[in-house]
């Protein structure tokens, strides 16, 4: 009897280890769909402001920057900041 709850026991870990991977794995697909619509927009919205020469963006100030690269630092993580520079003529 004892073997029988054991087995019984036994299949519900692995039912629940399969059932944890599919999650996992449905998780990173949404999260790879996510960063796809996400790339799509932003190089749309680059490629419309692009065409009509429109600035979209932020600016910012040695000050803004000093504070990026602080809180990089404390919190040791990468920090990534796409840019263009602009002259005013």
């Amino acid at each position: 009897m004892a073997k029988r709850i054991s087995n019984k026991k036994i299949q519900k870990l692995v039912d629940i280890k399969a059932e944890l991977e599919r999650t996992e794995l449905e998780y990173q697909q949404e999260l790879e769909n996510e960063n796809r619509l996400i790339n799509k927009i932003s190089t749309a919205i680059d490629e419309m402001c692009n065409e009509e020469e429109i600035f979209c963006g932020v600016i910012i100030t040695k000050d803004d920057l000093l504070r990026i690269i602080e809180a990089m630092i404390n919190n040791n993580a990468p920090v990534k900041i796409p840019y263009t520079l602009y002259f005013n003529e």
